[in-house]
């Protein structure tokens, strides 16, 4: 595999709704990596969600704890997408990453673009944290 200067990869590729393959320091019980869609950026910051294969452990946690259940994004993967399997966002969890710790990340394991999603699946997860009772208010501004 061809590995791609980090400026060149983001300055090509960023935008809304973009898929990203990595691992993230944010997800501590894993090193595995993940795919993260991107819901906004600045010019160095940007608030991506997860998502996960382990779905029923996650619609568990969401009604145990009494999560609104329009906080899960059920997605089936596409050619767009470049999912491998379904997956479940789960819009609970807004991951603020900056340019620096994406190219830190980069140079340690190159970062994958998978895809982008569709504009009808972006709206159901900012929605998906626009409801979430654990992001901040401040944090949801950003979708205004």
């Amino acid at each position: 595999m061809i590995q791609i200067p980090f400026d060149v990869l983001f300055g090509a590729t960023l935008g809304i709704g973009t898929v990203y393959y990595y691992q993230s320091d944010h997800l501590i019980n894993t090193k595995e990596s993940h795919y993260f869609v991107v819901l906004a950026h600045s010019d160095s910051t940007f608030h991506v969600v997860c998502a996960t294969s382990q779905i029923q452990k996650r619609r568990d946690f969401v009604r145990i704890r009494q999560l609104p259940i329009q906080t899960l994004v059920e997605v089936t993967p596409t050619s767009e997408n470049g999912l491998r399997k379904v997956s479940l966002f789960d819009c609970n969890y807004l991951y603020e990453e900056t340019l620096n710790s994406l190219k830190r990340k980069h140079e340690q394991q190159p970062i994958q673009v998978r895809g982008c999603m569709s504009q009808s699946t972006v709206q159901l997860l900012i929605n998906g944290v626009k409801v979430s009772p654990l992001i901040a208010r401040e944090k949801k501004l950003i979708f205004t």
